[in-house]
């Protein structure tokens, strides 16, 4: 169970990551 946490938390992390990222690209490629 706390494995299963730890991987969601990452998985969380890299997707938050990853949003970040495309919001960041979508707003200096909107320039």
């Amino acid at each position: 169970m706390c494995l299963t946490f730890g991987n969601k938390r990452e998985l969380f992390r890299l997707s938050l990551n990853n949003f970040l990222e495309r919001n960041l690209y979508e707003k200096l490629a909107h320039w």
